[in-house]
């Protein structure tokens, strides 16, 4: 399956897998659609991307008014289950609405 991703769904998909939990064979499981969804330094660059700590848990921020073209991410089956459920079991709030569901519905599809 392919998914188009703008750049804030890549920057939230890194962020939903990096905080799953296993053991080390689960955990490179997840290392690898993460790897396809990260942004290049080049790309960080250009949106600016910063990282705190908040609460033992890394938050991004970015310039919003900047932009990245879109990328077409190819997962083979278990990275789409691994990424479906990685975003269908992370709690969001209503402000990912914009994000999330639009990922959700070619995860769906």
């Amino acid at each position: 399956m392919n998914l188009n991703l703008i750049y804030p769904q890549r920057i939230h998909l890194c962020q939903e897998v990096s905080l799953q939990t296993g053991d080390a064979g689960t955990l490179r499981a997840w290392w690898k659609p993460e790897d396809l969804f990260s942004l290049d330094d080049r790309e960080k660059v250009a949106i600016k991307v910063q990282t705190r700590l908040v609460d033992m848990q890394e938050v991004y921020r970015w310039d919003s008014s900047a932009s990245l073209p879109d990328k077409e991410v190819e997962l083979d089956a278990n990275d789409q289950a691994h990424t479906k459920h990685a975003l269908t079991t992370a709690v969001h709030r209503g402000q990912d609405r914009g994000w999330l569901e639009p990922l959700l519905a070619q995860l769906e599809a």
